[in-house]
């Protein structure tokens, strides 16, 4: 695309209308970020509202006037979205979950979020906690760590959630690791409003409580340069310092510190892409898990998924991937409860910088959850990273959680379709028991595949509803 948003005179407003290269047309519902991203309803996804970067975006019609006071405001406050049983659907139909009906599709999991549930509540009551799960593909790993992060929300936390890769987020280089929890920072129950580290800073901005602890008793070599600089600076001179301080991919913090004159203790450090640093970004994730606590939240959650990927890396990357794993521990749990001693793990960075701790001083509530696949070497990391009471094991669901999860999903689908509750019962068993056989014998590669497969049903129940029992007596006869 050759023209974007932000080449235009007018800023996209709430009800624009917009065109996609890649998703069409569609109207934007919800401003991001600032503006710099932004919740579009494209007309073919449905009432599904999709994130896009609004450097992506053309208008298609121009945007009806309103107060710069009000665009400021929606900006930076947008209001909550109503999440329906269709927008549900359609999220199901393309393999999401919204927030909102994460309870729908969570069966079977009780012991598990009952786990969760007080591990926040001791981070929030001043104690760490880590947590490693464990579990083949399709028992939901993915899933509990989206249901983490809603609870936390709820409770007042901070989330930041990554997915690993050997590629572009690779264990083995923290400042990418760093960079995705970062950017997609979340700060509210309602995971579409504003993300990344701005919306912390502007919280920071003047307040009492980030002065006493950052800028005067315990001073963090990274964020103290930073809240400095917030508390002195316009809101417009603001983003490069944003950009730097979630990992940029480009260090320019020369050029930054001679922009606005810092030097000595005032300088912003150097942000580098070393994969010896991973005790540098424990130590400001830790100190943002202050700062969350110091502007009102209850702390910070850091959710890494994928995290087996480790093992697909060089043998020399996969010592860095697990320096970083238990660098990341460290600042999260107690010293006497890890296996490893903190203070032998080896550092990276060159003078104060080499000897910083991998957590910052002081009452730092920082919650770590890694999922992963068991592997004969995630094994052996297990092990060397967490206590056995920090490993929680996900089991595959069984014929009676498929059958409830299918009824929860038939009940959501008959609000759009009265004439299907009276066979609510009858569906849920069927498409139960065909879902738990799919995903026993391979047939489904997960369960969201076979979330698909009983809309799929549901919708041939509706359109064509005397083909209904000859399509499932036929799926009967192949499976059985």
């Amino acid at each position: 695309m050759s023209t974007s948003s932000q080449e235009t005179s007018e800023p996209l407003l709430v009800g624009s209308l917009v065109k996609h290269a890649e998703h069409g047309e569609g109207q934007v519902t919800q401003l991001v970020r600032g503006g710099r991203a932004v919740l579009v309803r494209f007309a073919r996804m449905g009432k599904l509202d999709l994130q896009v970067s609004a450097s992506e975006l053309l208008p298609t019609t121009k945007p009806k006037p309103k107060p710069k006071e009000k665009a400021v405001a929606q900006a930076v406050k947008p209001g909550p979205l109503k999440i329906d049983a269709a927008q549900i659907l359609e999220a199901l139909r393309l393999g999401t979950v919204p927030s909102s009906g994460l309870d729908l599709y969570t069966v079977g999991r009780e012991a598990e979020l009952s786990i969760i549930e007080a591990d926040l509540d001791a981070v929030s009551s001043g104690k760490g906690a880590g947590r490693v799960i464990l579990g083949d593909y399709g028992t939901g790993k993915t899933h509990l760590l989206e249901c983490i992060a809603a609870t936390a929300r709820k409770k007042g936390f901070l989330v930041g959630h990554a997915a690993l890769d050997p590629v572009d987020v690779p264990a083995s280089n923290p400042r990418r690791v760093y960079r995705a929890l970062m950017r997609e920072l979340c700060h509210a129950a309602d995971p579409s409003l504003e993300r990344g580290v701005w919306p912390l800073l502007r919280r920071a901005r003047g307040n009492d409580e980030v002065k006493r602890r950052f800028l005067t008793d315990e001073r963090h070599a990274y964020l103290t340069p930073v809240l400095s600089l917030v508390n002195r600076l316009d809101e417009l001179e603001l983003p490069p310092i944003i950009d730097w301080l979630e990992g940029s991919p480009q260090d320019y913090t020369p050029e930054l510190n001679a922009r606005f004159r810092l030097y000595g203790q005032r300088a912003l450090p150097a942000m580098m892409d070393y994969r010896p640093w991973a005790h540098i970004y424990s130590y400001i994730l830790s100190g943002v898990s202050a700062l969350a606590a110091a502007t009102g939240s209850k702390g910070l959650v850091l959710l890494l998924d994928e995290a087996e990927f480790f093992r697909v890396l060089s043998s020399e990357n996969r010592e860095f991937a697990e320096r970083l794993f238990r660098s990341l521990m460290a600042a999260a749990l107690p010293a006497n409860e890890l296996p490893f001693s903190p203070e032998d793990e080896p550092r990276g960075g060159r003078g104060e910088f080499k000897t910083l701790s991998h957590r910052y001083v002081g009452h730092c509530p920082l919650y770590v959850v890694m999922a992963m696949t068991p592997t004969g070497q995630g094994d052996r990391l297990v092990q060397g990273l967490v206590p056995p009471s920090r490993v929680t094991e996900l089991s595959p669901l069984n014929a009676v959680h498929h059958r409830e999860l299918a009824r929860r999903i038939v009940t959501v689908y008959a609000e759009s379709d009265p004439n299907l509750s009276p066979l609510r019962d009858s569906l849920s068993t069927l498409i139960g028991d065909l879902m738990f056989k799919g995903l026993t014998d391979g047939t489904f590669q997960t369960p969201r595949t076979a979330v698909k497969f009983v809309l799929d049903l549901l919708d041939l129940a509706r359109h064509r509803p005397d083909a209904v029992r000859t399509v499932m007596d036929e799926l009967k006869r192949l499976w059985y």
